[in-house]
């Protein structure tokens, strides 16, 4: 299940194949936000269904007490959560966020200086 999401995840990356939209949910359709990524991707690989934005899917799944447990396929949130990610391993993470598109980074997420505040499962 695990490479099912990151396989659908990579497939979106690149700068012009999804725009940054707040409120969009279909990479498809071309625009997404960070919470309609994950959510499309998770729906779309492994038909797990999760919340409209990040404060409701900070909620689902258990959470992951570190980095160290993380597992390829977890969402990780920032702040009091704005941002949504998934973990990839080693240290990297897939998202999109402002006219970037779907890109590949480190956790460092700082662009907004925002800083990791949780990890969760929500695949098993």
């Amino acid at each position: 299940k695990r490479q099912k999401v990151l396989e659908e995840a990579k497939k979106w990356v690149g700068q012009g194949k999804v725009s940054y939209v707040s409120g969009a949910r279909n990479p498809a359709a071309g625009s997404a936000d960070c919470s309609g990524f994950t959510q499309y991707v998770f729906k779309t690989s492994i038909g797990v269904q999760l919340g409209d934005w990040t404060g409701a899917q900070i909620g689902q799944g258990k959470q992951v007490p570190d980095i160290g447990r993380a597992q390829p396929g977890d969402l990780i949130f920032y702040e009091n959560p704005n941002h949504v990610s998934i973990y990839l391993g080693n240290q990297k993470m897939i998202h999109i966020g402002d006219n970037k598109g779907v890109q590949i980074t480190g956790l460092n997420y700082t662009a907004r200086g925002q800083h990791m505040t949780q990890i969760r499962n929500v695949i098993d």
